[in-house]
């Protein structure tokens, strides 16, 4: 996906976010059970807002994030939700991908990490709110498939941080209708991507089905997700859980 792809990405998503959030404004977040819609919105409200300040200062050091405070009402919320989607899309628009700012995973460097990071963010908790709305839509398979692959790094970032005791074996992840598939080493301080070879146990399912499991927010036998060989493989990914 290139930056304009990503872009039309954070605004649709985007849109369709508050959209739930407002269908449902007091409901549960079932994938993300420590919200309800208002904890979800002010999150997603906050990240953009803070993603916002990084590109609008160039800033090349972490920025202090902050959530609305107390005594915002949800329709106060949801409006400002709206006004931090469209200053974020701005400052992309201002903003040259190759300009040096910061990020949490590799310091100061191209601002195209937050093109991305922001599409695949916006996007997953945009399922998150229409799934606790009641029936959320799959994902576009490009932009699931390069969820997929983004997250792999995320996760392989986090765990050689914060080794996972049990995570162990040799697993494929294979999306047919993108024609892709990733090989993965897991072991308990590492997550190595390989090329091509046996593993001991495959999860295939349509990109957005094979995203939505590598989050955790569908098992195994929901959708289209399906494991071939040793299950207990492709469950040591049941214990890659960070925020």
């Amino acid at each position: 996906m290139d930056g304009d792809a990503y872009l039309d990405a954070i605004r649709l998503e985007g849109g369709r976010l508050g959209a739930a959030a407002r269908r449902a404004p007091t409901a549960r977040v079932p994938s993300c059970p420590k919200w309800d819609m208002f904890g979800l919105l002010a999150h997603i409200e906050a990240i953009h807002r803070w993603v916002a300040a990084v590109l609008r200062t160039r800033a090349t050091e972490r920025q202090a994030r902050t959530e609305v405070g107390p005594g915002v009402g949800f329709v106060e919320l949801a409006d400002a939700y709206d006004a931090g989607l469209a200053d974020l899309l701005g400052c992309f628009a201002a903003t040259d991908p190759a300009e040096a700012v910061w990020n949490w995973s590799t310091g100061v460097a191209p601002a195209a990490f937050w093109w991305r990071r922001m599409a695949q963010e916006t996007a997953v908790h945009r399922w998150d709110a229409e799934n606790a709305a009641g029936g959320a839509a799959p994902f576009a398979t490009a932009l699931a498939a390069d969820g997929i692959d983004e997250f792999l790094g995320i996760a392989a970032h986090f765990v050689a941080h914060h080794p996972i005791a049990g995570l162990t074996g040799s697993l494929a992840l294979v999306a047919p209708d993108e024609a892709v598939s990733w090989h993965l080493e897991l072991a308990p301080d590492r997550v190595d991507r390989r090329i091509a070879f046996d593993t001991q146990a495959t999860v295939t399912a349509g990109a957005s089905d094979l995203y939505l499991w590598l989050l955790h927010r569908i098992p195994v036998g929901a959708g289209s997700v399906a494991v071939t060989g040793d299950p207990a493989v492709a469950e040591a990914w049941d214990l890659v859980i960070f925020d």
